[in-house]
């Protein structure tokens, strides 16, 4: 298995050029395990939210790596094999969460290409979209009526967007999820809190 061999400027240098997640996808170690060796090391991390901020082109402020530090200097990662699954004691409780979500022999993830027994909301929705040109917006987009799910979507896309959501819909009923919809705008339930949602 490949290695590689990070200093502190080096592991600091990798982990303000990509998220910590994204970096979990090219090494095999967890998000929390390289959380854990930065903090180990004295190697500042990205707050919550500065990933998202400089994607939007706000400014961002990098916090310096310091000078001293007096304990391990140099880390050893391996580079992740396509495939390879990793100890679950190193997982995330995000990624654990994917991973049963992923395995569960009772959701189907798989999205079809026509839409077949939409769940009731999707129906609507469906009806909404094809309906006639006026709902197109200036961005030439097609939105969904009040008190339906909050989809907008390029007309030659309705179909599989109408797809995507209703394979999400279906796999989250399954899980226990419910759906909600007031006049502007949509939710799923989460934990008893509705956590807003739009495609």
């Amino acid at each position: 298995m490949d290695e590689i061999i990070l200093s502190r400027k080096k592991l600091y240098d990798l982990v303000w050029s990509e998220p910590l997640l994204t970096l979990a996808k090219k090494y095999n170690i967890s998000d929390v395990g390289l959380r854990k060796i930065c903090i180990r090391m004295g190697v500042p991390l990205p707050k919550s939210g500065y990933w998202s901020k400089m994607k939007a082109g706000k400014t961002v402020e990098a916090h310096p790596l310091p000078d001293v530090h007096e304990g391990v200097q140099q880390v050893t990662l391996k580079l992740r094999i396509e495939g390879q699954v990793m100890d679950e004691a190193e997982l995330s409780p995000q990624m654990v969460l994917q991973k049963a979500i992923e395995h569960d022999p009772f959701l189907n993830l798989s999205v079809p290409d026509t839409l077949f027994n939409p769940d009731p909301l999707v129906f609507r929705a469906k009806k909404s979209l094809t309906k006639r040109q006026e709902y197109y917006t200036a961005g030439g987009l097609l939105n969904t009526g009040l008190g339906e799910l909050d989809i907008r979507v390029a007309p030659e896309n309705v179909e599989r967007a109408l797809c995507i959501i209703d394979t999400f819909i279906k796999a989250m009923r399954l899980r226990g999820h419910e759906f909600k919809v007031d006049e502007r705008e949509s939710y799923i339930v989460l934990g008893g809190e509705n956590v807003k949602m739009t495609l």
